[in-house]
């Protein structure tokens, strides 16, 4: 049997697809699991479990326009899929299913009306329904599904050694209480304030004598920079502009993973690495918070929130009251309560 599953991005949702391609291949074992994503996510998609090949899409050149779409069609054609399973569900992967003579075909439901209420019109009290359940509720489509596995990402024994390397010429070394910052997003009313890391990342150096890596892309080195250069007492590792395996590793590093809502937050749960993430303009009643024990999601639940799906909305409020009403000692004291947790789970 093959089995083409397509979720062409972005960070965050491909970590996520991990889980259903795992109830696949638990249904399946035999059956050769193919991945078609976007190839900026090569390097990700290969740290996914289970995946026979990644096949990529470049919307950019190759695959530009109607054209390259149905050069994309002829690719996919020569692999004969016997099962689709869309857990993209945009027009493209709609297409693509059409194009495509698979026997079986599924795609995953986005509850876009239940989200589009809880947006504009705040009906917070529909049941709320994490990603992996609505990935889950399409595999039962094929007799599969029966429970949600936790996200997983696999690392490569270089992957390790170069993150282990990278952190040693940094000063950094196994002993050490390695605590991640992720103060950037794709957009930016998602991002907490950067004086608020700051004394979170002091805080902690205090109490558990942290040693701090902040994580930006190349567009966040400003913003990384000025918390690095403003932690008194600390010499932060800077990791900007990483290839996303060692983005992968190095996360997998830390001890402790404070986020924004970003892609981020995903890679760090899909690791085992205890995470909190504030929530703002977006709410975990959405759908897309950290999955698993090790993992706590803040909001403030203020009246405005949520007011974006995925935080593109610009904020119209006299204070950003979502963010700002999440502290920094708020933070520290959900962080400390989730290593003591993570203490006692392992006893």
């Amino acid at each position: 049997m093959r089995i083409l599953v397509v979720r062409f991005s972005s960070l965050g949702d491909l970590v996520l697809t991990s889980s259903p391609l795992k109830s696949l291949h638990q249904a399946h074992p035999q059956a050769q699991i193919f991945l078609l994503t976007k190839s900026k996510y090569q390097k990700l998609a290969e740290c996914l479990p289970f995946v026979t090949q990644v096949i990529s899409i470049d919307p950019e050149k190759s695959h530009k326009g109607l054209k390259g779409f149905f050069r994309l069609i002829k690719e996919l054609k020569s692999y004969n899929f016997d099962v689709i399973v869309d857990l993209h569900s945009n027009w493209r992967s709609f297409l693509i299913r059409k194009f495509l003579a698979a026997p079986q075909k599924i795609k995953y439901d986005k509850r876009s009306l239940a989200r589009f209420l809880m947006v504009h019109w705040k009906v917070l009290k529909i049941k709320p329904q994490h990603t992996l359940e609505l990935y889950n509720s399409a595999l039962r489509k094929l007799g599969d599904g029966s429970r949600i596995l936790p996200p997983q990402l696999i690392l490569q024994p270089a992957d390790l050694n170069w993150a282990s390397d990278y952190l040693k010429e940094r000063k950094v070394f196994p002993g050490d209480f390695l605590v991640g910052l992720s103060p950037g997003a794709k957009w930016e009313t998602k991002r907490w304030d950067k004086e608020k890391f700051v004394e979170v990342g002091e805080i902690l150096a205090e109490k558990v004598n942290a040693k701090i890596i902040i994580f930006g892309d190349e567009k966040e080195s400003e913003l990384v920079n000025y918390i690095a250069q403003n932690l008194n007492g600390q010499n932060p590792v800077c990791a900007l502009d990483l290839k996303l395996n060692q983005l992968v590793a190095l996360i997998d590093q830390c001890k402790l993973f404070i986020s924004n809502d970003s892609g981020l937050m995903h890679i760090a749960t899909a690791r085992s690495v205890p995470t909190v993430t504030i929530f703002g303009p977006t709410h975990p009643k959405l759908g897309f918070t950290p999955f698993g024990e090790k993992s706590i999601a803040l909001t403030a639940n203020v009246k405005c929130s949520p007011c974006s799906l995925h935080g593109k909305t610009p904020c119209y409020q006299k204070s950003r009251f979502c963010m700002d009403f999440i502290s920094p000692q708020q933070v520290v004291e959900e962080s400390l309560k989730i290593l003591s947790t993570v203490v006692s789970l392992a006893k």
